[in-house]
């Protein structure tokens, strides 16, 4: 029979370096032990984990460094403040963690667990999260078809892809026939004024033309008269009467 003292030192105090890897090691959530049909897994850089006990209880995170001598992790964003103001990683010992996400790189980790992929949730191993994940899909696939509706024009109550009624049909044909004739009407009320605004700027210029015409004649009117004026001076005939 041996001593506690004795398996004590031999499991904690002078563990191996291999003994202590292995006790870095947390519970699975219930979605991935179910699937995997194991209760624990040893837990590596890139896991996603949730802290179940301490100061940061409920704080999930990303496993960013692990201490093998202590058996303790760090979590992403889970970090104190000094004095001075610097801030430093909060070591959490590996049993107060539940590991709800695995990642998958290694491919000996994916034969040991008999797992596939590259990373692996509660959510897609079928935990208590993958019902408001599927949730999530179903609403997000009926506002895709919703939108789909409205950009083919399907009037709303009926599904896309299906025959119209008569009467739908006749209202949308309505509908585009007042539309094209508004347009029509628009139409003609722009080339109206457009025509307008021709006749204004063709009947001022009429005017300025008849205005020089009538200055021109006026001055070469004038012009003859006084030449007329100056040849009646010119006579020797009428000298000669005064």
């Amino acid at each position: 029979m041996v001593k506690p003292t004795k398996m004590r030192n031999r499991q904690i105090y002078r563990a191996s370096q291999a003994l202590r890897s292995k006790q870095v090691s947390a519970n699975l959530s219930s979605g991935l032990r179910s699937k995997y049909g194991r209760r624990s897994i040893r837990v590596v850089e890139g896991d996603t984990v949730m802290i179940k006990r301490g100061e940061y209880a409920d704080v999930p995170g990303k496993v960013e460094k692990i201490d093998v001598e202590s058996g303790r992790i760090s979590v992403a964003g889970v970090k104190k403040e000094k004095a001075k103001g610097d801030k430093f990683d909060v070591m959490i010992h590996a049993s107060n963690v539940l590991v709800t996400g695995l990642n998958l790189s290694d491919q000996r980790r994916r034969d040991k667990i008999g797992a596939t992929g590259e990373y692996e949730t509660d959510e897609t191993a079928g935990g208590p999260g993958a019902g408001a994940a599927a949730a999530a899909a179903t609403t997000d696939g009926a506002a895709t078809t919703d939108d789909e509706r409205l950009q083919a024009g399907t009037p709303e109550g009926v599904e896309a892809g299906a025959e119209l009624p008569d009467g739908a049909e006749a209202t949308t044909d309505e509908a585009d026939e007042d539309r094209q004739a508004d347009d029509v009407q628009d139409g003609d009320r722009a080339e109206d004024n457009d025509t307008d605004a021709d006749g204004d700027t063709d009947g001022g210029a009429e005017d300025n033309e008849d205005g020089d015409a009538g200055g021109d004649h006026g001055e070469s009117q004038s012009s003859d008269d006084g030449q007329a004026d100056k040849t009646k001076q010119d006579r020797p005939g009428d000298e000669a009467q005064w």
